[in-house]
């Protein structure tokens, strides 16, 4: 590795690390919530191996300029999420190492941006998480005969108070296990065109367990009272509810995966002739 070179990633690693600090507090995370995401780089890196540096590929100047708007753009907007899909731009542009890997590098590069920790805040995703998990405790306990008003992710049942924080919901997590699924998918499917069909799986399944956490959290809420619900039982519930969710995803990845082919050997024996 040149000079040119160690400048580029030495620039590419700060910038990464800068916006990843921004991500957190426009997310309003705590860095033990955020930590656990960080595994997604070195991860990247593992099943991209072999790397080799590549000097005859040049920089993608377009590319890099979509990567600085992506970054001012989420920076000037606090969009966690463009920041993160900006400087993944760039690691794409720089050109600096080549994957020999069989998994595509442009599939790997979903994991570094999972890195990022943009779900809380995300530019709207994950309030949309939250206000859409309130709709359907709404129409679930009204259809069950209780008396109920919301108001945005504020729930009012039978008089007892809910409200679907990014806590509750559990978003902190659900992103550790988006990351998690994603990664199924590129061990499971590398090189599928199933890998593409596997993402809006993934997206349907992160919902499906943040709505059904919301729901059971506040049927316990109803049920047990508060001071249970927010207990050990918040966390232990969230957990399996999450990894019910992605088990199955991860079941259905796998059936999707060539088959291992086996060799069959057939012995066959003569007849013995009559006597």
């Amino acid at each position: 590795m040149n000079g040119r070179d160690a400048i580029a990633a030495a620039a590419l690693v700060t910038s990464g690390a800068v916006l990843w600090w921004r991500a957190v507090q426009q997310g309003d995370m705590s860095l033990a919530d955020a930590a656990p995401l960080l595994i997604a780089f070195p991860l990247a890196w593992h099943l991209g191996q072999p790397w080799s540096l590549d000097r005859q590929r040049p920089c993608s100047w377009p590319i890099l300029g979509a990567a600085v708007a992506a970054v001012a753009l989420g920076e000037s907007l606090s969009l966690p999420f463009l920041s993160g899909l900006g400087w993944v731009l760039a690691v794409a542009a720089s050109g600096i190492l080549h994957s020999l890997s069989s998994i595509p590098p442009r599939r790997l590069l979903l994991l570094p941006l999972l890195g990022f920790p943009w779900l809380v805040g995300a530019g709207g995703l994950g309030w949309y998480f939250r206000l859409s998990a309130a709709w359907i405790a709404e129409l679930s306990f009204s259809a069950a005969g209780f008396a109920l008003t919301r108001e945005g992710t504020q729930l009012s049942i039978q008089g007892e108070p809910l409200s679907v924080e990014a806590a509750c919901a559990g978003l902190g997590s659900l992103q550790a296990m988006l990351l998690a699924g994603t990664a199924a998918a590129l061990l499971e499917l590398g090189r599928s065109r199933r890998f593409w069909l596997a993402l809006p799986i993934l997206a349907a399944a992160a919902w499906l367990g943040n709505t059904l956490r919301v729901l059971l959290l506040s049927a316990v809420t109803l049920s047990s009272g508060h001071a249970f619900a927010t207990g050990w039982f918040h966390n232990v519930s969230g957990w399996a509810v999450l990894a019910a969710i992605f088990g199955a995803c991860l079941a259905l990845f796998r059936s999707w995966a060539s088959p291992t082919h086996r060799t069959i050997t057939i012995t066959t024996t003569s007849p013995t002739p009559p006597p």
